[in-house]
């Protein structure tokens, strides 16, 4: 009943929602706020739901993002903030997970730049020389649910 409901909302704008997703990365999120204040940009680094710092860490995320230069994470404009959202995965942040095998890394998945979320494949960050990459770079995975069939 939950599902009919929720399709009913949506049914007024549109009969067919699409959806893009990716493969699980298992690792711990990240964000990495930039705010602009008086012409120059502050960075904060967040968990899901704190602000960690080097003393305060998930994982080592902070430690890992405050050894890369912040502007590297900016190659566009904007007024006064983005969030840089992504997967903390590798080394040893999950275990029993194939990505144990490989360096830790950022992978990005989303980019809100000024309250709008934008497609990560206009604005593509990939620091390889940071271990930090777009999702984008994984294969996509696209779908199509017509919303009259949940009635």
């Amino acid at each position: 009943m939950r599902k009919q409901n929720w399709c009913k909302k949506y049914k007024k704008y549109n009969d067919i929602l699409e959806f893009t997703g990716s493969v699980k990365l298992h690792g711990t999120h990240g964000d990495l706020v930039l705010t602009k204040t008086d012409n120059e940009i502050e960075l904060c680094v967040q968990s899901r739901n704190r602000i960690l710092t080097i003393d305060s860490d998930n994982y080592g995320f902070a430690k890992f993002i405050n050894n890369i230069p912040k502007d590297k994470f900016i190659n566009f404009e904007f007024d006064h903030q983005v969030i840089i959202s992504g997967e903390f995965c590798g080394g040893n942040i999950q275990s029993k997970v194939a990505l144990t095998q490989l360096p830790i890394m950022f992978v990005i998945y989303s980019i809100k730049i000024d309250g709008k979320f934008i497609n990560t494949k206009d604005i593509n960050i990939n620091l390889p020389e940071h271990n930090v990459y777009s999702i984008t770079r994984a294969p996509l995975y696209h779908c199509k649910i017509r919303l009259d069939e949940f009635y």
